[in-house]
């Protein structure tokens, strides 16, 4: 079994040609970091980077994101979410480690926009650095 994910720009693309207007008409997108206020009439998408890291359970991001914070929204230009993947489990903080993903804005992503398909090693440190800030 081969099963295959596409975002809907991919979607779009494939199902332009088809016969199948009206199910192409759903899989219209326009990509954007926000919703058009009028709601619009295609999908609105938009990219973020996630940024997953390992940081000695003593770090000054855990003491100040003390237990019981597992996870949270933030409303910030660069960062939306922030969560500790280790703390999802109750392992009584036996840890050396702990493990973090922090999620950018769409619009953090837009500004740092590179190929997903092979994200180049400058970027790659660029938004690393700059979400770790």
């Amino acid at each position: 079994q081969l099963i295959l994910a596409h975002n809907g720009k991919c979607a779009d693309r494939i199902m332009s040609k088809t016969p199948s207007k009206k199910v192409h008409e759903l899989l219209r997108v326009n990509f954007n970091p926000t919703v058009p206020a009028s709601g619009g009439k295609k999908m609105t998408l938009n990219s973020i980077y996630s940024l997953t890291i390992a940081l000695k359970s003593d770090s000054v991001l855990s003491k100040a994101l003390k237990e019981p914070f597992i996870s949270g929204f933030l409303q910030h230009p660069a960062l939306r979410m922030i969560t500790c993947q280790t703390r999802k489990y109750n392992n009584n903080n036996e840890e050396e480690h702990e493990v973090w993903t922090i999620l950018s804005s769409a619009g953090f992503a837009k500004k740092y926009k590179a190929p997903q398909e092979f994200l180049p090693e400058e970027t790659i440190e660029t938004v690393s650095s700059l979400l770790l800030e």
